[in-house]
């Protein structure tokens, strides 16, 4: 088992938040001497308005301007970046940290600069959720949350097909077919892999009358979802609400898993 853990935590591990960030050559900034009024205004003008800019003192970020609320609550006339802006910190992420760890703390920090060391090196937003890395990132943890599912179910029905009798009729008649087609064509022996994950989901709050570590239908088909959006490069996360629902998510998906750890212990 300590190997199965060991390659989760590397995969994560490696997809990291340098890969998903503006990097500092890219980055749009601001000045802390400029007037707030000539920043919104060209702010404005882009084809993809900023909700914060990193303002830039002689090279060096020194915070992070928010725009997007200051176009709807004006400053007083006259007022500067500097008057303003968002001392950086606190703020900072590692560009080694996974990307996992930026999205569990969005509602926390949506916004964050990327530094190595102590150098300011990118800039990575609740916007930048819908990268490749990050889809790389969510379906590897629920493809791991349904492993586990999968190995909690042989846990506690190690005999055979038993657990077929979990099922509804008509799901237990599809599964036999695509069982039998298989074996027909020398395909996979371990009749389990043919199930979905509502399937698993199902067998589980079947076996473990109401315990946690089963998990909700309503938890399950938030996770359906969110699949279902990774996997067809669907949007998951186009406003921060939304990528605070999918947090709450990958939440529950990490606490189930241990869970389902656990109780196999």
């Amino acid at each position: 088992m300590k190997g199965n853990r060991d390659t989760f935590a590397a995969l994560h591990a490696g997809l990291t938040v340098d890969l998903i960030q503006t990097p500092r050559a890219d980055l749009v900034t601001c000045h802390p001497e400029e007037l707030v009024t000539n920043v919104l205004r060209r702010n404005k003008l882009r084809d993809e308005s900023y909700d914060y800019l990193p303002v830039d003192r002689e090279g060096e970020i020194i915070g992070l301007f928010p725009a997007k609320r200051l176009l709807l609550d004006p400053p007083p006339r006259g007022a500067t970046v500097e008057s303003l802006m968002k001392a950086s910190e606190g703020d900072p992420i590692a560009a080694a940290s996974s990307i996992l760890e930026f999205f569990l703390g969005i509602n926390r920090n949506p916004y964050r600069l990327v530094v190595a060391e102590t150098v300011v090196v990118g800039f990575v937003t609740w916007s930048d959720l819908q990268k490749l890395p990050v889809r790389v990132a969510l379906f590897g943890l629920i493809t791991g949350l349904e492993i586990e599912m999968l190995r909690a179910i042989r846990f506690h029905v190690p005999k055979g097909d038993a657990w077929l009798e979990y099922l509804r009729k008509d799901r237990k008649g599809d599964i036999r077919k695509t069982i039998k087609k298989s074996v027909e064509g020398d395909g996979v022996v371990d009749s389990l892999l043919h199930t979905n994950l509502r399937d698993k989901a199902k067998i589980l709050r079947r076996i473990a009358n109401a315990s946690p570590w089963a998990g909700t239908h309503e938890e399950t088909e938030r996770i359906v979802k969110l699949r279902n959006a990774v996997a067809h490069a669907k949007d998951y996360a186009m406003s921060l609400p939304e990528a605070e629902a999918v947090r709450r998510t990958i939440v529950s998906m990490m606490k189930r898993r241990t869970a389902l750890r656990e109780n196999r212990k």
